[in-house]
């Protein structure tokens, strides 16, 4: 594999592995929590930096709406997604501790035309080390 294909490989089997559960972290402060991966879209400048997630199997398949490229809707069944917790930078100018979905990570480039239209990556040179905390990505120690 490529790294440009490893980019796009959003939370490879040992990253899942890496990653904290939600309710493992759920306690700690931000100075206590590694970012285990980072994940951005190049064309808006958003970035995710993530330090806990969980594996969601739904009993019943979820259908979600998404751009088709086409102007108009079209409808996605999944039976599985990751709910992450980080950083999250939208480039608003007000990021936050939130929460965001692998799915729709994957999803938002869709319907999106010329550089918007790349998909998220995973930046593969980032903390590897793992001393990177959120509260160094808050503070502007990392990016």
């Amino acid at each position: 594999m490529t790294e440009a294909q490893q980019a796009y490989d959003l939370l490879p089997k040992e990253i899942q592995k890496k990653l904290p559960s939600l309710d493992e972290t759920a306690e700690l402060r931000s100075s206590e929590m590694p970012v285990i991966v980072k994940l951005f879209h190049a064309p808006t400048g958003f970035r995710w930096y993530i330090g806990a997630g969980e594996h969601i199997v739904y009993d019943e398949p979820e259908v979600f709406s998404r751009p088709d490229g086409k102007g108009g809707v079209e409808e996605i069944t999944v039976t599985e997604d990751w709910l992450l917790f980080g950083w999250c930078d939208l480039n608003m100018g007000f990021p936050e501790l939130g929460y965001v979905s692998l799915n729709e990570l994957r999803a938002c480039h869709e319907g999106q035309v010329g550089l918007k239209a790349l998909p998220v990556e995973r930046d593969l040179h980032f903390n590897k080390d793992g001393k990177i905390t959120l509260q160094d990505v808050i503070d502007g120690k990392a990016n």
